[in-house]
């Protein structure tokens, strides 16, 4: 049933949300040393794309920059989508997104 759908639906969303961001903050905390020291393992090498673009000691923003992007973009979800004026408000939530994240 649809109530059925929905409640699985809110179960993966939370689960996605939290995660996501674990799973990324465990990789890091697992190459830290070997990209501290400036020896890039296989597995750093994998992960450069959370870590080459901060220094050093900031390589974890990248985790809250993640984070950022997904309550940013999840707030698109909750517009009502029983009015009939739901693409305007989409777009201009979008619009609200791109603005505060740039």
């Amino acid at each position: 049933s649809y109530q059925q759908l929905q409640t699985l639906f809110w179960i993966l969303f939370i689960v996605w949300l939290v995660t996501v961001p674990l799973s990324l903050f465990g990789l890091l905390m697992k190459i830290k040393h070997s990209v501290k020291i400036q020896q890039i393992t296989p597995l750093a090498e994998a992960c450069s794309f959370l870590w080459r673009d901060y220094k050093k000691e900031y390589m974890y923003w990248e985790i809250v920059s993640i984070i950022y992007k997904m309550l940013l973009t999840g707030l698109i979800m909750f517009v009502d989508t029983q009015e009939g004026s739901e693409k305007a408000l989409r777009l201009m939530t979008a619009i609200l997104v791109c603005t505060v994240y740039s």
